[in-house]
């Protein structure tokens, strides 16, 4: 059934991958894959809430992966909820989870979000940048290779917009 909802995602049919979850996880609360399914299928439906609850429930069961703090943290800082988002990364540091470069730039624009003054905010932009540049040195044949064709097939797909970060102006 794991595989079953995992290719769900795949083909971007997200309510049928909740609904296959919810079926494993009432055989079995603590089945961690089945959360990390879930919660990605409701961060594409927009159910922060429940991305937020399986936040809790996958840490609560295996606390070094990366990718339910990568969630709630998205979703607070979608929601405006900079300091929520930034907890949320400071226990994954406490955790010490391996912050791959999704989570770096996810860190980056939070604290920009509560940077206090122009300079700092400037501080974390540069911050950001070097993120970005050093992506694109370590995936420089992907990037190259679909640049033209604007086809990006990252592991990590919120990296790609990081190639756009080189070409934005900073608002301070």
């Amino acid at each position: 059934m794991q595989q079953y909802a995992e290719m769900l995602l795949v083909w971007e049919r997200y309510n049928d991958a909740v609904d296959v979850c919810d079926a494993i996880l009432k055989l079995d609360r603590t089945y961690y894959p089945a959360y990390l399914v879930h919660q990605k299928a409701c961060f594409e439906l927009g159910k922060a809430q429940e991305v937020v609850n399986d936040y809790q429930m996958a840490v609560s069961i295996v606390n070094n992966y990366y990718r339910p703090y990568l969630y709630a943290a998205l979703v607070y800082y979608y929601y405006g909820q900079y300091q929520a988002g930034a907890d949320v990364l400071k226990e994954a540091r406490e955790n010490n989870v391996e912050f791959p470069c999704s989570m770096m730039l996810v860190d980056e624009k939070i604290q920009r979000r509560l940077a206090e003054d122009k300079k700092k905010r400037e501080k974390l932009h540069a911050q950001l940048e070097e993120i970005a540049k050093s992506w694109i040195r370590r995936n420089w044949k992907k990037v190259r290779t679909n640049l033209p064709l604007m086809k990006f097939t990252a592991k990590e797909p919120i990296c790609i917009g990081m190639i756009m970060i080189l070409k934005m102006p900073f608002y301070g």
